[in-house]
């Protein structure tokens, strides 16, 4: 029989295991929405992205992207992107596109993890894990990633980041019940077919987004199809 005490030790083993501490050097920075170029500041540009899942999930999820330095290696910035799990019920979910305008200052980007719930940017290794449940998506990656360049004044559409299933069945033959979240579910990503909003039409538009070809989306639509359930895993 377990007692309380060893009970107690596993909950706080699970709780450690999701936070990923930050180094003293690290520094994360939140971004910020705008609607209009009037907001931004000297030395930012106005970024469009949109960060989904390709099923539903009750917690929000967490991407980064780093400020490469000159010399094009990982500095000590962070910039976190989310999304939130929204209310089903209500018909909010987070498996279409929801592209937002965020400005970044002026610099080259590149994604270098995600996760959810936990705190921090997570280091290559770490698992986030849940005090009561199994393992939560996390993951970091090294160069090359997909990287996006910001300039003064500019608009970046730096596309579509998709947390999606990358296993080696075809979505069709998996049973809906399995579990994707063993590490057959990473970041993909894919050009927004989406124009340029109006308000931002007048900034010039940077160049397009350097991915490697394995970071390419197996998804093809930008919202879920309809009479598939926000739980089950879809391509289109």
């Amino acid at each position: 029989m377990v007692s309380i005490k060893q009970l107690s030790a596993v909950i706080a083993a699970g709780l450690m295991l999701c936070h990923a501490p930050l180094s003293a050097a690290d520094i994360v920075l939140e971004t910020k929405k705008i609607t209009a170029p009037s907001k931004l500041k000297a030395d930012e540009g106005a970024v469009r992205l949109s960060v989904r899942t390709q099923s539903q999930y009750t917690e929000t999820f967490f991407l980064y992207f780093v400020l490469l330095s000159y010399d094009g290696r990982d500095s000590d910035k962070y910039y976190r992107i989310e999304r939130g799990a929204g209310v089903p019920i209500a018909g909010s979910n987070m498996i279409d596109v929801k592209a937002n305008i965020y400005k970044f200052p002026a610099g080259r980007y590149r994604l270098v993890a995600y996760t959810m719930r936990c705190e921090g940017v997570p280091k290559a290794g770490m698992q986030c894990v849940a005090s009561i449940g199994g393992p939560l998506p996390t993951g970091h990656y090294s160069a090359p990633s997909p990287e996006f360049e910001v300039k003064n004044g500019g608009f970046t559409d730096a596309g579509d980041y998709i947390y999606e299933y990358v296993g080696p069945l075809e979505i069709g033959e998996v049973d809906q019940h399995q579990d994707f979240s063993k590490g057959e579910s990473q970041i993909r990503w894919k050009p927004l077919k989406l124009p340029v909003p109006s308000a931002f039409s007048a900034l010039p538009v940077v160049a397009e987004v350097t991915s490697p070809l394995e970071f390419k989306s197996r998804i093809k639509c930008e919202t879920r199809p309809k009479g598939v359930s926000l739980f089950i895993p879809f391509i289109c």
